[in-house]
Formats: C-alpha cells, structure tokens, sequence
C-alpha cells in the first residue's frame, strides 16, 4: 500500500487506478490502498471513508482499526477514537498530551513484549512528553536500526519521535549523537525527494527538523508550505523542539490556519460519519459526536 502511495505523489490518477484495479482480487485491499493514497496526499475526509468501507469488510483488522483510531484522535475525537480500538489508548494519551498514563502503559506493554521496537519508539515519546530526556533517549536508543540512509527508529513513518530524540539528545549533551541522527534524517528526506515526495507530511518534517537544529528561518519556510498543502496536525506545533519559535508572528500565523484547517476538517468528519455514513449497517457514530 505504501507503494501506491508513493506513486500518488507524482501521478494520483495512476495510483488511484491501481487501487481500483485490485479491487475484483480484494475489494478490502482496494479501499486499503485508497486510504493509503488520500494519506499521502492530506485528504483524511477521503482517507476515513476508504478505511470504514474496509472496516466494513473486516472488523478485526488491526492496521484499519489503528488508522481509524488515530484519524479520528487527530480530530479530537476522542471517544469514536477509542470505541475501534481500545487497545490503542495508550497511543491516543501520548497525543492527548496524557504522558504520565501513556507511559506507564507502555511499560506494561514493553514488559509483555520486551522485543517490540515500535513499544521502545512509543515509550520514548511518552517519557519525553513528561520531560524525562535521559530515560527517553535510553529506551530509543533500543529501538534504533541501521539503514542505508544511517541510524534510524521503527517508527511506521512517524517523524515526530525521531525529531524528539535529536532534541532530547541537544537537552541532555549528547551533541555528537544529535549531529548523527540529524544527518540521517537528512539523509533519508533526501532519499523520499528524490522519489517525489512533496506533501505536506515532508515539508512538516523539514520544518521539525530545522527547528530542532536552530534553523528558524528554514523551519518557517518549511511549515509555510506544509500549511499550505493542508497541514492540519496543531498537536506538533506545540512539540518542545519549536520553543524558540513559540512566539514568532510568522509561526503563529501558520499554527493559526493550521487550527482553522483542523476545525474544518473536524467539521467535514462529523459531516462524513452522520450525515453520509458509508457504513449504516456495521457502524454508527455516537449520538454526542452528532449534536449540534
């Protein structure tokens, strides 16, 4: 699926023709690679009503569920979130800022699966939500594997606790660590331009990353044209590593259309799964979700 996102990025129409062409194998993959695409290219109206078509096909599959889950998080939407996976609440504290729960929950989950990478990744960021660097850096070091493009964490393509490693690594002085993990991230967004990646998800990552490596201007440019390719996921603008951007004009005018974008897009969410529900007869929101 993560290929026919890739190709979205440079030709949507051939990549939503591959999608459609796997449909008579498997209508369920179909709308999984749909998904994928609409991902890849900032569209999370049309993402969440491929993954409920898919939900509606198989209601036990975890990569959907998760999807689901975390979209409808991102939106604030917290209780819908939770009622497709609850198993995935520890992930809906860490971005509810809930890092205390978060993390003690993942220490449970470690504890049962102390070979899980993506665990130590989550854990990580649970840690450095609550400002506990040093034991945050210990448990991402853990999780860290080589590849062509240098060190790098098992991350399912979340940037954000890569970023938030390089910064608590800044934090605690371990300067020639950070400068490592910093030219790997470099490396490896290099390697997705060269592909074509050019969505918001890269731009909101260059931005990130040039924060934390005391680029404000670079990091401005960035996320001026994460927003303006429909960034939408505030949450991040409030990530340590953009302190000293905090109170720039420039920055809070982004943040602010990015807020107004995610209110928007809340708006078309509830307006998707009550008034047009794709799923009637294996899914329903809850009645709170639809008041007025």
């Amino acid at each position: 699926m993560n290929a026919v996102g890739d190709i979205s990025l440079t030709d949507y129409d051939r990549a939503m023709s591959i999608a459609e062409s796997i449909a008579p194998q498997s209508q369920w993959a179909s709308h999984g690679a749909k998904a994928q695409i609409h991902t890849f290219n900032s569209e999370p109206i049309k993402e969440m009503e491929q993954l409920l078509l898919a939900y509606a096909i198989d209601s036990q599959d975890l990569l959907v569920n998760g999807r689901i889950t975390l979209l409808f998080a991102s939106l604030d939407m917290t209780d819908e979130a939770l009622r497709i996976a609850r198993e995935l609440e520890p992930y809906v504290q860490v971005s509810n800022g809930e890092f205390e729960a978060a993390e003690a929950a993942f220490e449970r989950l470690l504890a049962a699966d102390p070979e899980s990478r993506g665990l130590r990744v989550n854990l990580g960021s649970a840690r450095y939500g609550h400002k506990k660097y040093a034991e945050a850096l210990s448990v991402w070091r853990e999780a860290l594997r080589e590849t062509p493009n240098g060190l790098l964490l098992e991350d399912n393509g979340n940037y954000v606790p890569f970023v938030q490693m390089i910064h608590a690594a800044l934090l605690t002085g371990q300067d020639e660590l950070a400068l490592v993990l910093q030219k790997s991230m470099r490396n490896t967004m290099a390697a997705a331009a060269e592909i074509g990646y050019d969505n918001a998800w890269w731009y909101a990552q260059k931005s990130a990353l040039e924060a934390v490596a005391g680029n404000d201007n670079a990091s401005l440019v960035a996320l001026q044209s994460a927003v303006e390719k429909n960034f939408a996921q505030t949450r991040l603008l409030d990530e340590a590593y953009y302190a000293a951007l905090s109170t720039n004009e420039l920055f809070l005018s982004l943040k602010k259309r990015a807020s107004q974008k995610a209110r928007d897009y809340r708006l078309e969410m509830k307006a998707l799964v009550c008034d047009r529900n794709p799923i009637p007869d294996h899914w329903r929101p809850l009645a709170t979700t639809c008041d007025r």
